[in-house]
């Protein structure tokens, strides 16, 4: 595997999560967007349902259908970062490679994640540099429904920040089920309605800035939003795995953080590293010195894969 703006499987055609166009690129989620248009894209068929790419120049696969394509013998499985998410197990010249790309062993309305075997392991790991353990699902999923069930009650207006493809549409359905009245912002919906079109159930819910007693879900991404600071003392609630840092709430700048996340801890980057039995394994993001020596230590090498520069969790 070697990074050009993209991880290419050497020697071949074959392109994963490429930043630009190529001949043929693995698409593992629906997060993933190019410069330009692939010749081919080969990805599951929810993948391509949320990217609305349904095409003659698209390769559907269905999970644990193992396929040839030229030299290549390929299979996609479950990650669990998003629905229809997958990662790549790829044999070749007689090595076998996992591009297991974004995993979520914690997942909520995405297919549970799946591990296979392979010599060396392409991973993103963008909490890997945070200390500690996210919590099981459902205490995360709590603390997201208690977090606003007490800014309701002190008559603010809770406002959940997350990202606006995952964990945003994920915070509406368990706020739904909680029994909270719900507003969203349209990047929040348009995800949902995707999700819907992809064959995901979600509740009903309705655009615009929330009245008394409502809850707004919002893109983290603009939490600094002139027009959140015109809502009835809004409290920003953050939904995401940077609640591993203890000053989360300070650098996001809001009044709780919880541990709501769509991507795996450190602990469980470790935990999959070892059920995969790879000897080998590449950072696509999050790099970090502790989890390189953790991996020395099982006598795994790691090593960064991508271009050089200094990742900030909080931008």
């Amino acid at each position: 595997m070697v990074w050009r703006d993209g991880v290419h499987v050497a020697g071949s055609v074959l392109w994963c999560d490429a930043g630009r166009a190529r001949d043929l690129c693995f698409v593992s989620h629906a997060h993933v967007a190019a410069r330009g248009a692939h010749g081919k894209v080969l990805a599951t068929d929810r993948t391509l349902a949320l990217l609305g790419k349904r095409s003659a120049t698209t390769l559907a696969s269905p999970f644990g259908r193992r396929f040839s394509l030229g030299s290549l013998r390929l299979e996609l499985f479950p990650s669990g970062h998003l629905p229809g998410a997958a990662s790549l197990r790829v044999e070749v010249g007689g090595r076998t490679v996992v591009y297991g790309g974004d995993v979520n062993p914690r997942p909520g309305l995405a297919e549970p994640m799946e591990v296979r075997d392979g010599d060396a392991l392409v991973l993103e790991s963008p909490l890997a540099p945070l200390d500690g353990e996210l919590p099981p699902r459902a205490e995360a999923e709590a603390a997201l429904c208690d977090a606003v069930g007490r800014a309701l009650a002190d008559g603010a207006t809770p406002v959940v920040l997350a990202p606006a493809l995952g964990a945003a549409q994920d915070a509406l359905a368990i706020l739904h089920r909680a029994g909270v009245p719900l507003r969203a912002h349209p990047r929040v919906l348009d995800g949902a309605f995707a999700w819907q079109r992809a064959g995901i159930t979600m509740p009903p819910v309705r655009r615009g800035m929330p009245s008394r007693g409502e809850a707004l879900v919002w893109p983290l991404h603009l939490r600094a939003s002139a027009q959140l600071g015109r809502l009835p003392r809004p409290r920003l609630i953050a939904a995401t795995g940077l609640a591993l840092d203890p000053l989360a709430a300070r650098k996001l700048d809001v009044a709780e953080v919880v541990p709501l996340s769509d991507h795996a801890d450190r602990p469980s980057l470790l935990a999959y590293v070892a059920h995969t039995g790879a000897r080998e394994v590449w950072l696509t993001d999050g790099w970090c010195e502790p989890l390189a020596r953790a991996l020395a230590a099982r006598g795994v090498r790691a090593a960064p894969l991508g271009p050089p520069r200094q990742m900030d969790l909080f931008a």
